[in-house]
């Protein structure tokens, strides 16, 4: 019995595996159709109280400024946003933190222009709820 238990141990834990990748794959989309769709509200339900990010650009934004950025009223009437897709999820877990890194790849409206950027998510375990504590966006060379 015993033999048959740890033979089953890989099974159990890529299983395990799938379902936090499933499940952290799901938060970081629900990230990222809120800022395409400038919900700040979606957000703010997301987003840890001392969230930061920094962005391709080197700056440095606290949760306020981020979500003041995704406003509605800063949405350029008549845009579409571009089709976000992520891939290449890579996630670790450490007691109540997560370690995400994926790639975002942004496609135009018109599909004239394409580029990627790396992301790496640091999300924390609030009262059983998973939190985008921190990230990091870094562009990719085409």
């Amino acid at each position: 019995m015993l033999l048959l238990v740890l033979l089953s141990l890989p099974f159990f834990s890529y299983a395990l595996e799938n379902q936090n990748d499933a499940e952290f794959k799901s938060l970081v989309l629900k990230l990222v159709e809120a800022q395409r769709n400038y919900d700040a509200s979606t957000l703010a339900a997301l987003l840890h109280s001392d969230y930061v990010e920094i962005s391709p650009v080197g700056e440095v934004d606290h949760r306020d400024k981020v979500l003041s950025f995704y406003h509605a009223s800063n949405k350029v009437s008549g845009q579409n946003s571009p089709q976000i897709e992520v891939s290449e999820l890579e996630t670790k877990i450490n007691g109540d933190f997560a370690f995400i890194i994926a790639k975002e790849t942004f496609i135009s409206p018109n599909n004239s222009r394409q580029f990627s950027m790396r992301v790496s998510f640091t999300l924390h375990k609030v009262q059983g709820r998973w939190l985008f504590y921190n990230a990091q966006y870094t562009g990719l060379r085409p």
